[in-house]
């Protein structure tokens, strides 16, 4: 097509389909592009400039899926939150009215089976649709295998630290799961070196990767570097870096234009917009009219947010992802309508958002991830941000600064002349995605795992330039990953066929998105007994996803007013989500942590999900308990001395809050109400008597626990499992050499000498023996059984055996008469088995850790 030529809608698309276009003619790239989405099936790369018209590709590449007559499903993968909403917005209600329905889920919806199963197209972020891959081969899932077009928006964002590897899997699964039926890919990015790269990876042939530079912006943009000298205080710093913003956007706004000034922090962008009022203030020139400042003074007494409500007034405003809907909209509505001047944003704008100005400035280059610490803004962010310049239909061109220190001015000048070659970030999270695969079941042994690592883009980038990647070599990396994840339990090793399975740990890791240090941790923590709150804090707080999180210089003493006198284990970053999750319990965050707060919140939610289906495989009911009572009381604001009132079943977050509001907030204080002062308080009388019937049942079961010898009058010492002779007596008669060759550290001799002892002062009786460990119990008789824990083996006279838990008898008490014990140590694992002569009852105790022998009881 000639370059010349502009495409007319009506020429192109299906009356039924040109409501989706809002215009009569496609721009300059659209109409070269449009013809090649419609006329083929095949896979797609679009690399335009930023504000270049890439939706309109993404259109009409629905419009191509949606005209045949039994089309499949359309996904649309946005990076974040922020693009799926605007795309909801603008789509939802112009799709339904030709009659197809449009599905969004990102961020903290939860995925609807039926209405993806409806949907027609399905708009959703990389994290959530690779949640959805991993169960397609399920019924429930079954939507996943009905996509036969997916289109990804920024797809250049595989090389993003955050969640490239996961979007490079993403589209090797998606296209692994539909490999033997119909599927195009259509992939928008924005201007890149190396997009040729990518389209390889994807598969599009050369006729079909479409690549405009920045002749095709419809609006010029500019771009350049303003330089500093950095001081010592990076407080300083940022009042700087705000005073030479200042001097740049200045001429601009006198000249009737509008102003984008990014920074890194929510708290950043309230504290440069006050600090631009005073500025205003001082120098006294007012850029709104008349009419336009009485307008806004008004509607500033709708305005939630003071300090929004006072800037505004002097077309000044902030936006960041903490201001609430109504605030947030009102700031976007005006700055459309050209009435607020300068707007000083987060990320949220340059990614979400499209709100494009005369002049874009970037502040800050080094940002503070709440869970990655201090880092450089990445070039895509950076770049992305600098697009935001130049609003089509207004101005002829746009102007982008970016302030940096004088010793990398030279560094950035080069990016912004160049700009960045994408590369994959898989490497970064592989033993997470290897898992992810281990447990769909798409690989099982090393074979099938060397295939899908070609796959990867990852793989196409390695061989093309390996110094990039020291040199990588992936088949080994691969094999070292496995061999990591067998060891730790994830994956259970077939050594006659050298096949794998997932564990439960594999699954569950998968499943909730843990980093592998994390669900290690979990595991370990497990193997304890009687976890208090605290120590589930401690735990997630202890999370590699937080392993990054720092402490401010100003944070030290709001962390420790929030903790008070509270003994919690913990120091840095850790201490700070811990303060953090505990102000949250309270209801009283303090405005110092939203920011970070609300991500750290929102990681603890899946975490603590995670621990509690990992505590349900491998722990105790009550660990299990402890663990849901710790999500519950962070995401209902209750208090954590309240927590033993969740043990009452009755106890709904209703009745707890009621409970607290009057004073009542632990266990003793419950014992002490009444049937009247229950139902004085607000709670029904039916569900007073319950909880106080609930409460007589708790504490009965509270003291007969006490019968349990307590650990105070337990002697115990580790032991080694050496070898023992299983041919010899039962172990309820285990004589004098076999406790010797049993125990044989020569610290223990005391131990030993008191056993033997007691063998021999009662030669007509035998003491009562216990065993305490981690254990994995096998039983087959009255009722199969299998199950693991932290377990007390009781072995009585007479036979009989208890394995016992925290909360009582697990799984059975096994009245095994006249059975045969042997005892042996395989590979390190203490063995105890029974097998009955009478009965056909086996059961078989593995201890996988060094177990405590206690000291008998007669």
């Amino acid at each position: 097509m000639n370059d010349a030529i502009l495409l007319k809608v009506d020429d192109v698309i299906d009356e039924c389909f040109r409501s989706l276009f809002p215009f009569q003619t496609f721009n300059r790239m659209q109409s070269q592009a449009v013809p090649i989405i419609l006329e083929s099936d095949r896979h797609c790369v679009v690399a335009a400039p930023t504000a270049s018209g890439k939706t309109v590709i993404a259109i009409t590449a629905m419009v191509r899926e949606l005209s045949k007559p039994s089309h499949g499903k359309i996904l649309y993968i946005a990076p974040m939150r922020a693009l799926t909403n605007e795309k909801e917005s603008e789509w939802n209600d112009i799709f339904k009215k030709i009659g197809f329905n449009i599905y969004v889920v990102s961020g903290e919806r939860e995925l609807s089976e039926k209405r993806a199963m409806e949907a027609d197209v399905i708009i959703t972020t990389p994290e959530k649709w690779d949640s959805a891959t991993r169960k397609y081969q399920t019924d429930r899932f079954a939507f996943v295998r009905d996509v036969s077009c997916v289109i990804i928006d920024e797809v250049h964002l595989i090389d993003s630290d955050i969640r490239g590897g996961t979007l490079e899997v993403l589209i090797s699964r998606i296209k692994r799961i539909n490999k033997d039926k119909p599927l195009r890919i259509i992939a928008l990015s924005a201007t890149m070196p190396n997009i040729e790269d990518v389209a390889e990876w994807i598969g599009a042939d050369k006729e079909e990767i479409l690549k405009f530079d920045d002749s095709y912006r419809p609006v010029k943009l500019e771009t350049d570097v303003f330089a500093y000298d950095p001081k010592e205080s990076e407080f300083i710093n940022k009042y700087v870096r705000l005073y030479k913003a200042l001097n740049l956007i200045k001429k601009p706004l006198r000249d009737g234009h509008q102003a984008l000034i990014f920074v890194t922090a929510r708290d950043d962008a309230v504290r440069s917009a006050k600090k631009l009022l005073e500025f205003f203030e001082k120098d006294g020139r007012m850029y709104l009219t008349e009419a336009e400042y009485e307008y806004v003074s008004e509607l500033g007494k709708l305005i939630k947010n003071q300090i929004l409500s006072q800037t505004i007034r002097w077309g000044i405003a902030f936006h960041h992802a903490g201001l609430n809907k109504m605030d947030r909209d009102t700031v976007e509505n005006l700055f459309r309508k050209g009435i607020i001047k300068v707007l000083i944003s987060t990320s949220t704008l340059a990614w979400g958002v499209n709100l494009p100005a005369r002049i874009v400035v970037i502040r800050d280059v080094e940002i503070n991830d709440p869970l990655e610490g201090n880092k450089e803004l990445s070039p895509i962010d950076l770049l992305q941000m600098l697009g935001r310049a130049g609003r089509p239909q207004y101005d002829d061109r746009g102007y982008g600064w970016v302030i940096v220190p004088y010793a990398k001015a030279e560094m950035y000048r080069q990016l912004l002349k160049k700009g960045k070659e994408i590369e994959s970030m898989l490497h970064e999270s592989l033993p997470e995605h290897i898992n992810a695969e281990i447990a769909m079941g798409t690989i099982n042994n090393i074979n099938e795992a060397r295939e899908w690592i070609r796959t990867t883009f990852l793989y196409r980038c390695i061989r093309k330039n390996p110094a990039k990647y020291n040199n990588l070599d992936l088949n080994e990396k691969v094999k070292d990953e496995i061999k990591v994840l067998i060891s730790n339990g994830f994956v259970d090793f077939n050594p006659d066929t050298y096949d794998f399975h997932p564990t439960q740990l594999s699954i569950i890791t998968s499943i909730y998105y843990v980093n592998i240090k994390t669900a290690i941790l979990f595991r370990e923590y497990a193997k304890r007994e009687n976890l208090t709150l605290s120590e589930v804090l401690e735990i997630i707080s202890k999370a590699d996803e937080f392993s990054e999180v720092v402490v401010r210089p100003k944070e030290h003493a709001l962390i420790k007013k929030i903790l008070k006198d509270r003994t919690i284990n913990l120091k840095g970053g850790s201490l700070k989500v811990a303060a953090i999750l505990l102000a949250y319990m309270h209801g009283e965050i303090p405005s110092e942590f939203r920011s970070d707060g609300w991500v750290i919140k929102q990681n603890t939610e899946r975490l603590l999900k995670a621990l509690e289906h990992i505590f349900q495989n491998y722990s105790t009911p009550s660990n299990v308990a402890i663990v849901k009572n710790t999500s519950t009381l962070i995401k209902n604001s209750i208090p954590d001395e309240a927590e033993p009132l969740l043990q009452i079943q009755s106890i709904d977050i209703k009745t707890v809050k009621t409970l607290i509001q009057h004073s009542i907030r632990s266990m003793q204080e419950l014992s002490v109400q009444t049937l009247q002062t229950l139902t004085a308080i607000g709670i029904n009388e039916a569900k007073a008597k319950r909880i106080l019937k609930e409460l007589e049942k708790y504490q009965a079961d509270q003291s007969q626990l006490k019968l349990i010898p307590d650990e105070s009058i337990r002697e115990e010492c580790l032991i080694d499992a050496a070898p023992v002779d299983t041919e010899n007596k039962t172990i309820g008669g285990v004589v004098k050499e076999q406790v010797a060759e049993f125990i044989h550290n020569e610290e223990n001799q005391d131990i030993v000498e008191e056993l033997i002892e007691q063998l021999e002062n009662q030669p007509d009786s035998h003491p009562v023996y216990l065993i305490a460990g981690y254990a994995e119990i096998e039983y087959s008789g009255r009722k199969d059984d299998k199950n693991e824990g932290q377990r007390l083996i009781i072995i009585k006279p007479g036979g009989t055996i208890i394995v016992h838990g925290v909360t009582g008898l697990k799984p059975l008490n096994y009245q095994a008469k006249e059975a045969k014990f042997k005892i042996q140590n395989h590979d390190n694992r203490l063995i105890i088995t029974s097998e009955s002569t009478k009965a056909k009852e086996k059961l078989v105790i593995k201890f996988s850790q060094i177990p405590k022998i206690v000291k008998p009881f007669v």
